[in-house]
């Protein structure tokens, strides 16, 4: 892929333009969404040396609110720290106002209302057009990265178990009190896949089994989407029947 490309890609570089979803003719749905972008899918959007750039990103992003943007990454933990700091209807930053006595709030300059900002996050985040991600391998990774994600808000968390390299037992509680019912705690979507290319590492079929039978067998069942399993080619589907599923 980097013959092809003629790019290094162990080097993260700008985009000479990040305008291209607002050129976009995309039918609209009945309920006025035009699409899903999987954002950044050969960098990670949330890394450190994208850090100058990102807030023109999300400026696209909050001028194409028919679009839906499906951020995966696997470092969770700098999330919170470099999220949009505009509100999604104007574009401009909320101002403090003394409008709660000695406690400051945030007023969003498109609807006049006020924020305490003594709430858990101030607002505008999050935003209704934005899905959050992030990659979980291993039960190594499960347990480190789903905390970090889970701690932002999104409209729809997602965990991409792509590749697989090991099961996952998603009932080991995060919190130290033990009062969490598991992993899968406010986690609203599941990608399934394994490994593709030349020496790809294998993914076995119980694994995968493993996770779809923990989302399926919830109160509410997350949905899961089978991508692919391990192989040569990527894309080589999984088995018939296998669930591919949106939430």
């Amino acid at each position: 892929m980097e013959e092809r490309a003629r790019r290094d890609f162990s080097k993260v570089r700008r985009a000479k333009k990040f305008d291209a979803p607002l050129k976009w003719d995309i039918a609209l749905d009945d309920e006025g969404n035009g699409g899903k972008v999987f954002t950044c899918s050969m960098s990670d959007f949330f890394h450190a040396d994208a850090d100058a750039w990102r807030a023109e990103a999300w400026e696209i992003i909050r001028r194409t609110p028919h679009l839906t943007y499906q951020i995966l990454t696997k470092r969770p933990e700098r999330i919170a720290d470099h999220l949009p700091t505009t509100c999604f209807g104007c574009g401009q930053v909320p101002f403090i106002s003394p409008a709660f006595g000695e406690a400051l709030g945030l007023v969003c300059l498109c609807t006049s209302k006020t924020y305490n900002m003594a709430e858990m996050r101030p607002k505008p985040w999050p935003w209704p057009n934005v899905w959050l991600g992030t990659s979980v391998e291993t039960q190594q990774f499960a347990e480190k990265r789903i905390p970090e994600l889970i701690n932002v808000p999104a409209r729809v968390h997602f965990l991409s178990c792509e590749p697989l390299l090991g099961p996952i037992d998603f009932q080991v509680s995060p919190s130290e009190d033990g009062l969490s019912a598991g992993f899968l705690d406010d986690i609203e979507w599941v990608i399934i896949g394994g490994e593709s290319g030349p020496g790809f590492r294998e993914m076995k079929m119980e694994w995968a089994e493993g996770i779809r039978l923990q989302c399926q067998n919830l109160d509410t069942p997350i949905p899961v989407w089978s991508k692919q399993v391990s192989a040569f080619r990527s894309e080589t589907p999984f088995p018939e029947g296998w669930p591919r599923e949106m939430p």
